[in-house]
């Protein structure tokens, strides 16, 4: 059950309601975030979404998947992810949302982040023909590129490819049930991570094929470096800076004809990339992550 804040702010509404995942035995993450709310209008109503621990599903430890790997617990981290995504889009859906501000309890708010949030948040609400998914924290960005608008000097908002992290982004509804209906179940978690590996990477294959994908560039949002339960490894500053990096001017194409192409490349490049991953599914099914 999730627990309930205060209303939305009516100043700076930016989705209908905004989810933070955390997993049960990190209190100290959710303490912190509660800290950094406290701060930031943008983030009034905000609600706990429990996640998923992965090392509590079936099937986990166990053959054909697992035979007492080194990484087994980072699988679980992954797959517990995965659910956890998976569970804040399904409450959205059945809260009759028609924007959801997904994040996980471990994002870094730099001081600037309230008035890039508020006119990112206004460019959002004012163009909402040109997006269905919203990063507002990135890393690794997948070309082609195209920027939309400047938010500020430093600031603009992207239409991306793809991108690596989950731990903060906004969904329309007409992009959550799609998403949904792809995100595997506790059933099918295992065969579904051989395949994909990780929700994020799944993500950045996969959503810009089918709606329009953007950025607050460069991101908003970061992320704190401590022990991470999905990669099973402790602190390291040289993860945080990434999240602060532009995108980079070789993704951007020169002319729309250049980035057409260039998203026609990516498509098939996408193509055959799946289908590899099925080949090393099969691996992973005969031999265990």
């Amino acid at each position: 059950m999730m627990n309930h804040q205060t209303s939305p702010s009516s100043q700076l509404r930016l989705a209908d309601g905004i989810l933070v995942i955390n997993l049960d035995h990190r209190p100290e993450r959710l303490e912190r975030f509660r800290c950094l709310a406290n701060e930031q209008p943008w983030l009034t109503g905000w609600q706990r979404l429990p996640a998923v621990a992965g090392s509590k599903l079936p099937g986990f430890g166990c053959p054909p998947w697992f035979h007492g790997g080194k990484r087994d617990n980072a699988w679980a981290g992954r797959a517990g992810c995965v659910l956890s995504h998976r569970n804040a889009i399904e409450t959205a859906l059945s809260a009759g949302w028609d924007r959801v501000c997904i994040l996980e309890d471990d994002l870094d708010l730099p001081e600037h982040s309230l008035q890039i949030m508020e006119k990112a948040a206004s460019w959002l609400a004012d163009h909402e023909d040109l997006w269905r998914v919203a990063y507002l924290g990135f890393t690794e960005p997948v070309g082609p590129c195209q920027k939309l608008a400047n938010l500020s000097s430093q600031h603009n908002i992207c239409r991306i490819s793809g991108c690596a992290t989950t731990h903060a982004y906004v969904v329309k509804r007409d992009a959550m049930q799609w998403i949904l209906n792809q995100l595997p179940n506790e059933s099918s978690i295992w065969p579904w991570l051989a395949k994909h590996r990780a929700i994020d990477r799944w993500y950045a294959r996969h959503l810009a094929l089918e709606f329009p994908v953007v950025a607050v560039n460069p991101s908003v949002i970061g992320q704190i470096s401590d022990f991470s339960d999905i990669g099973q490894r402790g602190a390291g500053d040289d993860r945080v800076g990434a999240f602060y990096d532009p995108i980079p001017s070789k993704l951007f194409p020169g002319s729309q004809s250049a980035y057409t192409v260039k998203c026609w490349l990516r498509q098939v490049k996408v193509a055959f990339l799946d289908a590899y991953d099925h080949v090393r599914a099969w691996r992973k099914h005969a031999n265990g992550f």
